[in-house]
């Protein structure tokens, strides 16, 4: 036999010294990045753990024709890592409030209603200390001959549209004496699907509440909350940072803190959000019926595409379109409340929230058509704390737009003002 007398193949030569330096250097650099982020993390982790009461923890459950809620009788904590750690447990209904008075309770005394989005939530106080309980509390000093009874229910994130469940299902089996809406500026957002697709990201016709939509000729149509809502999704490094993050944020009490953080930062300097908005618009275009909503809207314009200034355009003296049906879908969502309270007997007021701004300004204005218009009372919350001579950021937490305690207090100073002025709606029973 013949042996292959080939020889082996020389070994590769050495990698130039320089090359060899510069591999290891990165190596050993990024090991110790690598290792200095596992510190932090752990340390951030541990240092939470130890300082922090605990971070934000819930159960939802998706109650048919309402949408997700809270599971009843369990513990909700909440917090903005700031200014608030709440723990409450929700009661038999699902909401952070006390337990419903009975129907018998609620026809023997003067009962309200509440209905809002998360300012009526309230996640940000104790139970305490919320907009119903103090208003109970102060009748009882101010007005006793009024024996009021009251209780609150809120969906974050919701307009007058997506609460319309709430009567229907909680509200009016206890026939109350008044329903009071707080209304606030993104209720406008809410309202409309273009404007919730555009600023949420919640596709037309899968809202997880009930939600509208309306045709060319003016149709309403409705549709039911949807246990599996479509969202539009981008998928830019940022985006797939943040959302990294949260589903971190379950299991680590550091990457939740780092999540809300991160979104904080992204709400403010608008990055990939801006982004996500104009791809929103530009389905539009492509795939509904009402196009010609967007003329006179610049998407390209950063300014009108940032929610804040969406509540002064939704009010100027010509809107564009898709402001106007903005503004149409509210009127037509207040016609619906005050249908409901007048067949059902009951008064109807709202509570306008002081961001809606002065009797003067032009969104509180704007709401003031649409309610006059169903011949609904707006109680404007702004001038009360003005005349009562404090100061509108007193009413807010430092790092949280909604309402602390104080605000809590104003906003039932506010309304119970109202009552003592307007005392026939407790005096006359509401109808079977």
């Amino acid at each position: 036999m013949r042996l292959n007398s080939t020889p082996p193949p020389p070994p590769p030569p050495p990698p130039p010294p320089r090359l060899y330096r510069v591999a290891r250097l990165i190596f050993w650099n990024a090991l110790l990045i690598a290792a200095g982020l596992g510190l932090i993390g752990i340390g951030g982790e541990a240092w939470l753990r130890l300082t922090k009461p605990f971070v934000i923890e819930r159960q939802w459950v998706f109650v048919p024709g309402v949408g997700p809620m809270f599971a009843p009788g369990t513990a909700v904590r909440w917090t903005n890592h700031q200014d608030f750690w709440t723990t409450e447990q929700t009661n038999s209904l699902g909401f952070l409030d006390a337990e419903p008075v009975s129907p018998e309770r609620a026809a023997s005394s003067c009962h309200i209603s509440i209905i809002g989005d998360s300012f009526v939530a309230a996640l940000h106080v104790p139970v305490a200390d919320k907009f119903q309980v103090r208003l109970a509390q102060l009748a009882k000093q101010r007005l006793p001959d009024l024996d009021l009874t009251a209780a609150a229910y809120g969906l974050s994130g919701s307009g007058q549209f997506n609460q319309l469940p709430l009567y229907d299902r909680f509200v009016r089996p206890l026939n109350p004496n008044l329903v009071v809406l707080v209304f606030v500026p993104n209720d406008l957002e809410n309202n409309s699907p273009l404007l919730s697709m555009v600023y949420s990201g919640i596709v037309p016709g899968r809202n997880p509440y009930l939600a509208p939509t309306l045709s060319r000729d003016g149709t309403l149509q409705w549709h039911s909350p949807d246990p599996n809502p479509a969202y539009v999704r981008q998928g830019t490094p940022l985006q797939l940072i943040g959302r990294a993050l949260h589903r971190a944020g379950r299991v680590s009490w550091f990457a939740q803190w780092l999540a809300r953080k991160y979104d904080n930062v992204n709400r403010k300097y608008l990055r990939d959000i801006l982004q996500e908005r104009r791809q929103a618009l530009e389905i539009y275009r492509q795939h509904y019926d009402q196009a010609g909503l967007l003329d006179q809207w610049q998407p390209a314009s950063a300014a009108l595409l940032y929610r804040g200034t969406l509540f002064n355009q939704i009010a100027a003296d010509t809107p564009a379109p898709a402001y106007q049906q903005a503004a149409t879908l509210t009127g037509m969502a207040l016609g619906e409340f005050q249908a409901r309270a007048a067949r059902d007997g009951a008064a109807l007021v709202i509570l306008s929230e002081i961001t809606m701004g002065s009797p003067a300004h032009p969104r509180f204005n704007l709401l003031r058509r649409l309610a006059a218009a169903h011949g609904i009372p707006v109680i404007n919350l702004h001038d009360y704390i003005l005349r009562r001579g404090g100061g509108h950021a007193a009413a807010f937490w430092d790092n949280d737009g909604h309402w602390n305690p104080q605000g809590h207090q104003w906003a039932a100073e506010a309304l119970l003002e109202w009552l003592g002025q307007n005392r026939e709606v407790c005096e006359t029973p509401p109808a079977p």
